[in-house]
């Protein structure tokens, strides 16, 4: 058996930004019965970790919207927040709970209001319209019977 030089590896009790962000995606989803959709695309940058968060609207071709980007070393503190929303603004976050507050800041946002809202009235404006169905024909009405075959047979 090879000898083991790694050490005991435990699973961080941190929160991790892109599990954080990933929430309060499937959160928009479930606030607008997923008209306006979020997702997270994750990619790298350098040494650096970065996250999107884009807003989608299925019934627009699927048109998204960057809303912001976070950026991280792998030992995620200090972290930049990037608010596309509100002119590329950015900031910086030295803890989890600097994050939290940062990210509720611009969810919250008037500015994402506004934003969700002229995506959900386009999208709902880009569905067809559903019309009734037509009434089914109904059957002509017989007043008699027909005679059986046998017997209109003539022998």
């Amino acid at each position: 058996m090879p000898e083991d030089f790694w050490p005991n590896i435990r699973l961080s009790k941190h929160r991790m930004p892109v599990g954080i962000l990933r929430e309060q995606a499937s959160l928009l989803g479930r606030k607008t019965r997923n008209v306006v959709t979020a997702k997270v695309v994750s990619y790298q940058e350098g040494k650096v970790l970065a996250h999107d968060l884009q807003l989608v609207a299925p019934a627009l071709g699927h048109y998204t919207y960057l809303a912001l980007t976070v950026q991280h070393p792998i030992s995620l503190y200090p972290m930049r927040i990037i608010d596309h929303l509100r002119n590329d603004n950015l900031l910086k976050a030295s803890t989890e709970d600097q994050f939290r507050a940062i990210l509720k800041e611009i969810l919250s946002s008037h500015e994402m209001k506004r934003v969700v809202e002229v995506l959900l009235a386009q999208s709902e404006s880009a569905k067809p319209k559903m019309h009734p169905t037509p009434p089914r024909a109904r059957e002509p009405f017989v007043k008699e019977p027909l005679p059986p075959v046998s017997a209109t047979r003539r022998g």
